[in-house]
């Protein structure tokens, strides 16, 4: 691994370290920035889809 990489990101809503080249959702580009995990997402924004 090269020093100083960012090989991961951080989820928005519970700050589990999400690696690079895995699964998860982000905003839309004309929105302010979220990431989420796939837990998150699943938990929080796909029962509001619902509706």
């Amino acid at each position: 691994m090269e020093p100083k990489v960012w090989d991961y990101n951080e989820c928005a809503l519970c700050c589990v370290k999400i690696p690079a080249m895995t699964l998860c959702y982000v905003t839309k580009p004309d929105q302010p920035y979220f990431l989420l995990c796939d837990s998150c997402y699943e938990s929080q924004i796909t029962p509001k889809l619902a509706q």
